[in-house]
């Protein structure tokens, strides 16, 4: 087992290794004060976007990323609820997300800090016309976890519209730009 200790400024990461497999813990505070009592982030303290965009094995995974612009610290524990748009402020298509089953952890975000979680969404090619019936997407609605007041973002894509077959899920919010699934 390799420990590794990675420290700049008042938040560090551990990164754990156990044979073939890595798991990073997110950033703890240094300071006296505990993650519990920092204020959740709310939508005016996050700006947040589409990251990277990648895609194996039938299925793509988009990077959807939270950045703290508020002026201070934040934290976000939990899955976002995330759905396909026809518009921006629009209708949904198809079904939400369903949460991964990874347990939650609660991210410090100081300003300028980023979180991020992934949306794996299987290719509509891979199933059916019937079950999935395949529609072009405007992009993506996003709730931060206990929140329910969405941002919409441009994504455009093809997803299910159906919920029988393809329904997307969702990682937890993990502290930085490079989730895990």
């Amino acid at each position: 087992m390799t420990v590794a200790i990675a420290s700049c400024g008042p938040a560090s990461a551990v990164t754990t290794t156990t044979g073939t497999e890595t798991s990073v813990s997110p950033p703890v505070s240094s300071s006296t004060t505990t993650i519990a009592s920092v204020p959740t982030c709310g939508g005016s303290d996050l700006d947040v976007s589409v990251g990277t965009i990648e895609g194996a094995a039938g299925s793509t995974f988009t990077t959807i990323l939270f950045e703290n612009v508020g002026d201070g610290d934040c934290r976000l524990t939990g899955h976002p609820s995330v759905s396909y748009a026809a518009s921006d402020g629009g209708e949904v298509v198809g079904e939400s997300a369903v949460p991964s089953d990874q347990p939650s952890v609660s991210v410090l975000l100081t300003p300028g800090d980023q979180a991020s979680a992934v949306l794996r969404q299987a290719q509509p090619a891979n199933f059916p016309e019937d079950r999935c019936a395949p529609v072009q997407v405007w992009g993506l609605r996003v709730s931060l976890p206990g929140q329910s007041v969405p941002v919409y973002l441009g994504h455009t894509t093809t997803a299910c519209s159906t919920g029988q077959d393809g329904r997307p899920s969702i990682s937890v919010i993990q502290a930085g730009t490079d989730p895990t699934f």
